[in-house]
């Protein structure tokens, strides 16, 4: 009997050790046989305007123009789920702000989609801060495009804040505005 169980032994022993041994060739190889691989993306540089990695949200500031001086800029955000991105225009008082948006939901693989049968929803929530932190305009419903009008009290800094109430997807918004138009 005892021959019986040592020839049992070893033939699951060898099968055994030889999994294990194709196992690791297989892990250390990468596997596969190559159809499905894509390539490594290239090399890329972060613009200039890219917020660090550390801060919450995205933030642009548009230079200051002297009072009652027009100028415009636009700027593309990308917000990630539930995270604001800001843009910060230096306002004198008087001076009148025109801003327009439009959103676009951005899904898994750098598609965009637009809201309807089997898309993604798209929307962010608006807040304009004057310098003091006080809300000189809230937009709470999630909309996809608008426009707004503000004139500033106070000198200083204004922020535009788009929040991005998705807790699953990003979004891409393209704003553009006009001061003293």
């Amino acid at each position: 009997m005892m021959q019986i169980c040592s020839r049992l032994r070893h033939p699951a022993l060898y099968a055994v050790g030889l999994s294990v041994f194709l196992l690791l060739l297989l892990a250390a190889c990468g596997g596969g046989n190559g159809d499905n691989e894509s390539p490594a993306p290239a090399a890329t540089t972060a613009p200039a305007t890219a917020a660090p990695a550390t801060q919450a949200a995205a933030e642009t500031t548009a230079a200051a123009p002297q009072q009652g001086e027009s100028s415009s800029g636009s700027e593309t955000l990308f917000i990630t789920a539930s995270e604001s991105g800001i843009i910060t225009i230096v306002l004198n008082p008087g001076d009148i702000l025109e801003l327009s948006f439009e959103v676009a939901s951005s899904i898994t693989g750098g598609q965009n989609v637009s809201a309807g049968i089997g898309g993604a929803a798209e929307g962010i929530q608006l807040v304009i801060n004057g310098p003091s932190g006080d809300a000189m305009l809230t937009v709470d419903d999630t909309t996809d495009s608008g426009s707004a009008t503000v004139e500033a009290e106070t000198s200083g800094e204004h922020h535009i804040v788009f929040f991005n109430p998705f807790p699953l997807q990003a979004v891409n918004v393209e704003a553009s505005w006009e001061v003293n138009p």
